[in-house]
């Protein structure tokens, strides 16, 4: 599953398996759209886009999905003001979408590594990245998987950087309401799990230690939502005893 904050603060929820996208609303689960497996959902200015398990991307029209480019390996998806949508790819790219249909590079050569801070992002390399969203700054942050680090993509100049310390192995980003990065990673040799917070001046916070959780998202108000998808539960995080709480089970 993977899972995004709508405005209203409502939850999507995607499913890779059964096909259906759904909203979590007053702990009841109620269809969106269907049709294709769902690897990552998100909402920008209103508008839900999702990355499909055969590669494309798609917008939600109504209650139909409506392919917006051919399958391209994409499995993750962001969207600026400026309706440009962005995608990883595993092998190690950053693509960018125009509303025209123009497909551009904008970080990586392709290549597995961990280089080009200071530089332009399309001569950096990035070690399967898996996720990205749009910073409230209007930069684009990369999960840099295997690097474990989360890469800033200033998209006025094109320049990469690294954004705070060690977030594990990501899986997923969100990006909150006060310019914070939250990340989302997965055990790897026994280690990590759970969710981080990177602040806007660059200081990595564990903020949820968890062995299941594979998904992070946060709503306008700033409550961080985690998704656990092999025990099929959505939890929020109580920002005061920072203890999860299940809103939502499969």
């Amino acid at each position: 599953m993977t899972i995004a904050a709508e405005p209203s603060g409502e939850l999507l929820v995607g499913q890779l398996r059964q096909g259906d996208l759904l909203r979590i609303a007053g702990g009841r689960a109620t269809r969106v759209a269907g049709g294709i497996g769902v690897f990552h959902v998100a909402v920008a200015d209103a508008r839900t886009y999702v990355a499909g398990r055969d590669g494309a991307v798609y917008r939600v029209d109504g209650s139909s999905l409506a392919r917006l480019t051919p399958p391209m390996d994409a499995s993750s998806v962001a969207v600026d003001a400026g309706g440009n949508l962005y995608v990883t790819l595993y092998v190690g790219w950053v693509k960018k979408i125009a509303p025209d249909g123009a497909v551009t590079t904008i970080a990586g050569d392709g290549t597995e590594g961990y280089t080009g801070d200071g530089g332009p992002a399309t001569a950096a390399k990035i070690f399967h990245p898996r996720s990205l969203a749009i910073g409230r700054d209007g930069a684009l942050y990369v999960a840099d998987t295997e690097n474990r680090r989360i890469r800033r993509i200033d998209l006025v100049t094109g320049r990469i950087t690294t954004f705070g310390g060690d977030v594990g192995i990501t899986v997923s980003l969100a990006a909150g309401p006060d310019g914070s990065i939250y990340s989302a990673d997965v055990v790897r040799d026994g280690a990590g799990g759970g969710v981080t917070r990177t602040t806007p001046n660059g200081e990595t916070t564990r903020i949820v230690s968890s062995t299941l959780v594979n998904g992070v998202a946060v709503a306008g108000d700033g409550t961080v939502y985690v998704n656990e998808w092999e025990a099929k539960r959505i939890q929020r995080l109580d920002a005061s005893t920072r203890r999860l709480e299940p809103i939502a089970r499969g």
